[in-house]
């Protein structure tokens, strides 16, 4: 135990070290993260770590789909939902059979079955991966909506065939009918039990009046909705999606604001441990994969890695660059006022099919044995096939992605849409502040005294002044550079009544606990300005969750 408690110590400092190093070069932490876990694991008699599929797709994968889930904005996943489709079901099964079936020529003592287990692992695009790489780059929303709306989703339809081809390798033949109705079914029947339990949660956090209650329940939600599929032998995914999705549309109406606050901070607490330590295991594994095999057979193997690395990453552009255009063919009315995209975008959403620790989790779940007693056929070469695909796509076009950036364009349109954005904050903020002031006129007709309502509508129409301040700027300044100066001057003067404060505290004129509580005013201020005061910052790095 203390062996276990010292190692996953180990890991966590690990993490926040190369997380740290990370934020300093501007690199993606995951990339990173894979990078060193690869050195470590190449060390001279280091011990070989494994990656237990268990622990990953039984408690990390519920955590991380259901964070993901109420961290996408509900509208903007709706008003996406048809391309989010036809990425997360239609090109899943694309990738998967063709893979299947190409794997056969590729490998020709593959048997389709076999060939199919690989496909499945391999053609779900990674949530934790994508998200993490793209976010902190300046890629307009709708681009990334559509990535994180995809992997959320696709994961269901990859481990949906997964088992199927399992059995088809158990038994010895695949009934390919029943793929589609299964899959059909576990959408359908997951998406409407994760809907029931996502209402549930919300309702139960209605009626409790405990913060601490009500954090425990946002916990509980991912396990509730994933638990009951799983026993019933189809994968929860949908289930635990579908619950998180509800909770983000009606936490606005049906969550306290102090609870959203708090859970806010324990969810990105999770979401920052459980992909660190994906990521650097992740690398880890590279020690035990090369033990399993040697010689000529670890040539043939790197060799097939990159030959199926690059079999994915041409089907995904395949797709891209014919799909689009092949439905408004054939769907004309569906697609009246939505043209085909940009092909610069098309080629980012092409680019960006990266694959991470869910495709080792599958790979990794792959039974030993056939019930038979014999070996799982080809089981050492489907997991380092997979550990090439990770590694090509995930580190391999993720340090080349800034790059493509620039000349594709978008950052322009990220500029752009930044811009646009921003200001639309900033108006949005200046009709609450209408509101609020006309309701305090309201309530002063109402007879309340004026002496309370003066200092409120005093302090309102400054805040009005100041936000028309920041939507104006000045004829020698950019509305940024307008906000940013703002910030300054509210953090100096934080920092100057934090100073005022801590010399009551020395001169004993307060107590500890009177310091305490003036502190957490001051926090809560602070943290205010962080979240709110400058909507045209970089990209956000990291998202928040009821």
């Amino acid at each position: 135990m203390i062996e276990s408690l010292g190692f996953w110590t180990g890991l966590l400092a690990i993490v926040v070290l190369v997380s740290f190093v990370a934020e300093r070069v501007r690199m993606p932490s995951p990339l990173l993260l894979v990078l060193i876990g690869v050195a470590l694991s190449l060390v001279p008699n280091a011990p070989s770590v494994s990656l237990h599929p268990e622990l990953v797709l039984q408690i990390v994968l519920p955590l991380l789909i259901y964070t993901s889930a109420v961290a996408i904005p509900w509208r903007e996943f709706r008003a996406n939902l048809r391309p989010i489709l036809f990425l997360s079901i239609g090109l899943v099964i694309f990738t998967t059979f063709t893979v299947g079936w190409l794997a056969q020529f590729m490998v020709p003592e593959m048997a389709f079955a076999t060939a199919l287990v690989l496909g499945a692992v391999i053609s779900p695009t990674d949530d934790v991966a994508a998200a993490a790489v793209v976010r902190k780059l300046p890629i307009p929303h709708r681009i990334l909506h559509i990535l994180e709306g995809e992997s959320l989703l696709n994961d269901a339809t990859a481990l949906t065939l997964f088992p199927f081809a399992l059995m088809g390798v158990i038994s010895g033949s695949l009934s390919a009918w029943q793929v589609p109705t299964l899959l059909t079914a576990t959408i359908i029947g997951g998406t409407a039990y994760g809907l029931l339990i996502g209402w549930i949660s919300l309702k139960i956090r209605q009626k409790l009046r405990d913060t601490s209650l009500e954090i425990t329940v946002s916990l509980i939600t991912p396990f509730a909705a994933y638990l009951l599929p799983e026993h019933f032998g189809v994968t929860g995914i949908p289930a635990v999606a579908a619950a998180g999705l509800l909770v983000s549309a009606q936490s606005a109406s049906r969550i306290p604001a102090a609870t959203r606050l708090q859970v806010h901070a324990l969810w990105r607490l999770v979401s920052f441990w459980l992909n660190g330590l994906l990521f650097l295991l992740l690398g880890l594994q590279l020690k035990g994969l090369l033990d399993a095999l040697a010689g000529d057979a670890l040539v043939d193997a790197i060799q097939l890695g990159l030959m199926f690395s690059l079999l994915v990453i041409l089907l995904r552009f395949a797709w891209m660059f014919s799909v689009p255009y092949v439905t408004r063919l054939l769907l004309p009315a569906w697609y009246v006022h939505e043209p085909v995209p940009p092909r610069r975008q098309l080629f980012l959403l092409g680019y960006t099919g990266m694959r991470g620790a869910i495709s080792m989790a599958a790979a990794l779940a792959i039974p030993l044995t056939l019930p038979s007693g014999e070996a799982f056929p080809q089981r050492e070469l489907i997991v380092f096939i997979t550990y090439c695909v990770i590694l090509v796509t995930l580190v391999g076009q993720g340090l080349l992605l800034p790059v493509l950036i620039k000349p594709l364009g978008i950052r322009a349109d990220w500029i752009h849409e930044r811009e646009s954005e921003g200001r639309m904050i900033l108006n949005a903020r200046a009709e609450l502040v209408r509101a609020g002031i006309a309701h305090l006129d309201a309530l002063q007709r109402s007879g309340m005294p004026a002496t309370l309502i003066e200092p409120l509508r005093q302090a309102r129409y400054h805040y009005l002044k100041q936000l028309g301040h920041h939507l104006g700027g000045h004829a020698d300044e950019r509305l940024e550079r307008v906000a940013v100066q703002d910030l300054e001057i509210h953090h100096e003067v934080l920092a100057a009544e934090r100073q005022a404060l801590l010399k009551m505290r020395h001169e004993g004129r307060i107590s500890d606990s009177v310091l305490m509580q003036a502190e957490r005013d001051l926090d809560l201020q602070e943290a205010r300005l962080q979240e709110h005061a400058l909507p045209f910052g970089e990209p956000e790095k990291g998202e928040g969750m009821p």
